[in-house]
């Protein structure tokens, strides 16, 4: 692992226990989702990351309000889902 990858990990967890259970719960899920990726799908996500941080202030303005409507979507999406699941068939 690179010095700068392990140094972050090793910041995540010792910030952990100090962390909201919701926080915790957040990371939990993020850590699932990283570790579900083939080696090129995160390959492809650094590189997506380091283009991105590129980009003018703009651009990352626009991106962030972007994924806060997906994530909106998804958690709506959810909602119903769940929804779907408690209705009597």
């Amino acid at each position: 692992m690179e010095i700068a990858r392990k140094n972050k990990w090793l910041t995540i967890a010792k910030r952990y226990p100090t962390l909201s259970s919701i926080e915790q719960q957040r990371i939990q899920s993020q850590m699932r989702d990283w570790a579900s990726l083939t080696a090129d799908q995160r390959i492809k996500v650094r590189e997506k990351y380091k283009n991105i941080k590129q980009l003018p202030p703009e651009k990352h303005h626009e991106i962030k309000h972007k994924w806060r409507e997906y994530e909106q979507q998804r958690e709506e999406q959810k909602k119903a889902a769940t929804n779907l699941d408690k209705e009597p068939n």
